[in-house]
C-alpha cells in the first residue's frame, strides 16, 4: 500500500514538473515578447500601453510554437537535473527503450489513422456552432505561425515532452498503483484536460487512450512518440499545404472507412507481441555491450 501510495505520489510529481514548465515556458514568452514590443513602441513614441500590450499579446498568439519550445526544453532540462542529480539514468526512468521497427512504424501509421479518425468523427457529430467556433479559435494560434516553428513545436516539440511525461512518466507510475485500464483513463483525461476547450479535451483524451495501450504493449515511449508525432505532422500537413482543399466532410468520410480497419489491425498485430520484443531489444544491447567487453 505504501509504495502505491508511493508512486501515485511520483506520477503527481512529474506532471507537477509539466505543468510549472507551461506555465514558466509561458511566463518567459510573455516577458520577451512585451520587451521586444515595448522597445519598438518607444521608438515609434506614439503608441500607448494599451496598444502595446494588445500587439505583444497578439505577437504571442501567432507564435504558439516558441511557447511549446520553450516549456518542452525547460521540462526536460528539469528532468535532466534531477536524474542526474540522483545518479540515476534518464533514458531509462521515462522509459525510452529500444523496440523493433515494426513497432515505431505501426506507431506512425496509427498515428495517422488516429488523426483521420478523429476529425472524421467530430465532423459528424451534431456540434454546436459556438462549440465549432471555440474550437477552430483556439487552434488558431498553431496554424498561424510560420511553417517552420508550426514544425518544431507541433511535430517536435510537443509530442516529445508529452509522451516523455504523460505515458512514459506519469501512465508508467499510475499503473504500479492500480489496475492498467483505470491508469489509462486517469492519465489519458489529465492528458485530455491539458488541452483546454471542450472538443480538444475529448480529442486528446481519446488519443491519450490508444497512447497509453501502444505504450502498455511495448513498455516503451519510442512508438508512441513517433504516432504523436505522425498525428501532428498530419494535421499541421493538411493546415499548411495544398491538401487543407481536399480535406472536406466527404473526404474524412471515406476515409473513416479505411482509418477504422487501418487502427484495429495495427493494434491486434503490430502490438500483440510488443513487450517481448522491447524485451528481446534490450537484452541484445545487453549482450553485444558484454560481448565487446
Amino acid at each position: 500500500m505504501k509504495e502505491r501510495f508511493k508512486n501515485i505520489g511520483r506520477g503527481l510529481g512529474y506532471f507537477g514538473i509539466y505543468v510549472a514548465s507551461q506555465i514558466a515556458g509561458s511566463m518567459a514568452c510573455s516577458i520577451g515578447f512585451g520587451i521586444y514590443v515595448g522597445v519598438k513602441a518607444a521608438k515609434e513614441g506614439k503608441v500607448t500601453s494599451g496598444v502595446a500590450v494588445e500587439r505583444a499579446t497578439e505577437l504571442l498568439q501567432n507564435n504558439m510554437g516558441i511557447v511549446v519550445i520553450t516549456s518542452a526544453i525547460l521540462a526536460l532540462l528539469t528532468l535532466a537535473i534531477m536524474y542526474k542529480v540522483r545518479h540515476e539514468k534518464m533514458s531509462e526512468k521515462i522509459n525510452l527503450k529500444p523496440v523493433s521497427a515494426k513497432s515505431v512504424v505501426a506507431g506512425a501509421g496509427i498515428g495517422t489513422a488516429m488523426y483521420i479518425l478523429v476529425v472524421g468523427v467530430l465532423m459528424n457529430l451534431p456540434l454546436s456552432e459556438s462549440m465549432i467556433n471555440s474550437y477552430a479559435d483556439s487552434a488558431t494560434g498553431l496554424f498561424t505561425q510560420s511553417a517552420i516553428l508550426a514544425i518544431i513545436g507541433n511535430v517536435f516539440a510537443a509530442p516529445i515532452i508529452e509522451e516523455v511525461i504523460f505515458r512514459g512518466l506519469l501512465f508508467d507510475r499510475l499503473k504500479k498503483a492500480m489496475p492498467v485500464g483505470f491508469a489509462m483513463v486517469l492519465s489519458s483525461a489529465t492528458f485530455g484536460l491539458m488541452h483546454g476547450q471542450i472538443i480538444w479535451v475529448c480529442y486528446a483524451t481519446v488519443v491519450g487512450l490508444f497512447l497509453a495501450y501502444i505504450y502498455h504493449k511495448t513498455g516503451s515511449i519510442l512508438p508512441t512518440i513517433a504516432a504523436h508525432m505522425f498525428l501532428n505532422g498530419t494535421s499541421t500537413l493538411v493546415n499548411y499545404t495544398k491538401l487543407s482543399n481536399f480535406a472536406t466532410e466527404r473526404f474524412f468520410n471515406t476515409a473513416l472507412f479505411l482509418a477504422v480497419p487501418v487502427v484495429i489491425l495495427l493494434m491486434i498485430f503490430a502490438f500483440r507481441n510488443g513487450r517481448q520484443v522491447a524485451e528481446v531489444k534490450v537484452v541484445e544491447v545487453i549482450y553485444k555491450s558484454t560481448k565487446r567487453i
